[in-house]
């Protein structure tokens, strides 16, 4: 085994560490055919090689003439042992192992590869992921396709099937909660979304574990998870591993074995996942945290261990438990409310519990009054509602979600048996805002490229609209602007062009329905220069509802990107109140079989029934 050590050099092992080549330690590797051949490099595309074990070193830079990354990809195919690959600004190859290369690429996008794999199905197929480019070739580099139906952000790394070239998989770093990892089975035309049940923390590695049903392992900030295609889960896969980065995880076929490299612990090692070996750890998550009366939120598990059975408690909601996997639950009623899931299979059981976990704002209204219709049989009945007057009474078919019937005091529908309706005021909408830094002339600052994960921390204490807030562009392109919430959820996001504004404020249009609540963060994902003031901010930034509260800089006086925001401050709609339309002569099973509306059903005191 070899590694770079970053300040500490390239270090091999056999047993026992032992340094082998100096400076700042950076991508290493060995001959997967050649134990003898090994390749090193320092930062920033410092290529070397060996071809004693180690023993002692040459340059394997060559030819190539471009920039690389402070951490330079580069490694071995895995069909051809005698090619190599190295990626600088193009993806460069070698089949004299280093000694010369041949450029395979012609980007025009100049920024430095982040991560290249190629598919052991096929050779052929190569993947190239850069700052604002992801490629793939299937002629081995002789052309290259430009992928664009992946969402923006860093790509950090790709794994390929070893049996079929047309699935690979990608991994992002950040704090998206949505964007984690993704799948595509047809080379990239198709993706499909892997990231449910991943904590919202940035992904470094990903390995396919070969002839396998899809397994998969990911190195995150905060250890490392697994799955395959039999589940929709990601389990955590950390027992043992100390909570820190895990940057780099390799299989070691030979001892069906998996290592993972860490951000200053070192190297660890485990036997590969067993599934169905291990009891279940609870964990879920739902569609909404924060929202008016009357919402449905969908819960999921996210339970690692293959659970069997799940027993949930809903406090404040309908239904108050459940022992459906993935229920739905309808919160009516203003409040904050705990969630607790019990889950079990054949090895063990856990128990999680989210306090505060579901938030329902309160409404300045009282939940309607209304009057019921009686009648015998299929038909018309009257129903009618009365509200505050200050707002729209809006008929449903469920306790909450569900849709919409109609508007007003008075509802007439056809009904074939007893049926709940529900009604709920929608309030106006109130007073307009203003939050934030105006502009740039109260402080020095500059346009930010650095990374995207930099932004504002706000509060919220009533619901709101973000109408808009004005930003100042030095470059035009598409912004893909969101919100996080304090749990690390993506609560809202849009993709907006935006021109090159350098001077000038240039408004942007969000229109985010954001509800009450604390620690609020809103970034750019992806591209951002935008400018950013470096001096000069004075937290917080006050206001009827809405409060800027800080950055994530570390140091005061910084303020990211969006000044001057707009937002209109919207009332809850009140709780749905059920309005029954009742029909006396509903009876289950019985019918008159003639047809000739002589068959009469009638209950005695003593509660039979004579016909």
């Amino acid at each position: 085994m070899i590694q770079g050590w970053q300040d500490n050099g390239t270090n091999r092992y056999n047993g026992t560490w032992q340094e082998v080549m100096g400076g700042d330690g950076m991508l290493a590797f060995i001959d997967w055919n050649n134990d003898q051949n090994m390749w090193g490099s320092q930062y920033e595309g410092s290529l070397n090689r060996s071809t004693n074990g180690g023993n002692s070193w040459s340059s394997a830079v060559g030819n190539i003439n471009e920039a690389g990354a402070w951490v330079t990809p580069w490694s071995q195919d895995p069909v051809n042992a005698g090619t190599i690959y190295a990626g600088f600004v193009n993806l460069w190859k070698s089949t004299n192992g280093g000694i010369s290369w041949t450029k395979i690429s012609a980007f025009t996008n100049n920024t430095t590869m982040t991560s290249f794999t190629v598919s052991p199905a096929d050779n052929l197929v190569i993947w190239v992921s850069k700052p604002g480019g992801f490629y793939r070739t299937t002629n081995g580099g002789t052309s290259w396709t430009t992928i664009t139906n992946v969402p923006p952000g860093t790509i950090t790394a790709i794994a390929c099937s070893n049996t079929d070239p047309n699935k690979a998989w990608i991994t992002y770093s950040g704090f998206n909660n949505n964007n984690k990892v993704f799948q595509t089975t047809d080379q990239g035309v198709t993706w499909t979304n892997l990231s449910a049940s991943i904590p919202n923390i940035p992904i470094n590695h990903i390995v396919y574990q070969n002839n396998s049903n899809d397994a998969l392992y990911i190195g995150t900030d905060v250890g490392a998870f697994y799955k395959d295609a039999t589940s929709a889960i990601w389990q955590p896969f950390s027992n043992g591993l100390p909570n820190v980065i895990v940057s780099q995880l390799a299989i070691h076929y030979a001892t069906n074995t998996i290592r993972a490299s860490t951000y200053g612990r070192g190297m660890w090692e485990s036997g590969l996942y067993v599934p169905g070996s291990y009891p279940p750890a609870a964990a879920f998550g739902s569609s909404l945290n924060i929202s008016c009366p009357g919402s449905a939120v969908q819960f999921s598990d996210y339970s690692a261990g293959q659970p069997t059975s799940w027993n949930w408690s809903f406090p404040g909601g309908t239904p108050s438990t459940s022992t459906q996997q993935n229920p739905l639950v309808f919160y009516n009623t203003a409040g904050t409310y705990p969630v607790t899931l019990i889950t079990n299979n054949a090895i063990g059981g856990d128990t999680t519990t989210y306090n505060n976990f579901i938030i329902i704002a309160s409404s300045s209204q009282a939940d309607p009054a209304t009057t019921g219709d009686v009648r015998c049989g299929p038909g018309t009945v009257n129903l009618s509602a009365t509200g505050s007057g200050t707002g729209t009474l809006r008929w449903w078919d469920a306790p909450g979600g569900g849709n919409l019937l109609t508007t007003g005091n008075n509802y007439s529908p056809n009904i074939t048996a007893t049926t709940t309706f529900y009604v709920d005021e929608e309030l106006p909408m109130g007073q307009t805002d203003f939050v934030g830094e105006s502009g740039t002339g109260s402080g020095t600052g500059a346009f930010f490229t650095a990374n995207d994960i930099r932004g504002l921390y706000f509060d919220v204490t009533s619901p709101v609209i973000i109408q808009s807030f004005e930003v100042y562009s030095n470059s035009a392109g598409d912004r893909t602007i969101e919100i996080i919430d304090a749990q690390g959820n993506t609560y809202a996001d849009t993709t907006i062009f935006i021109p090159a504004s350098p001077t000038q404020p240039f408004t942007v249009n969000v229109n985010f329905t954001v509800y009450p609540g604390n620690n609020y963060f809103i970034k750019c994902r992806g591209l951002v220069d935008l400018y950013r003031m470096s001096s000069g901010a004075v937290y917080p930034y006050n206001s009827t509802a809405v409060n800027i509260t800080g950055s994530n800089a570390g140091s005061p006086g910084y303020y990211y990107f969006f000044y001057f925001w707009t937002y209109t401050e919207i009332a809850c709609n009140t709780g749905r109140t059920a309005c029954v339309a009742l029909d006396t002569c509903e009876i289950a099973g019985l019918d008159d079989l003639n047809d000739i509306n002589n068959f009469e059903i009638f209950p005695t005191q003593s509660g039979r029934i004579h016909c």
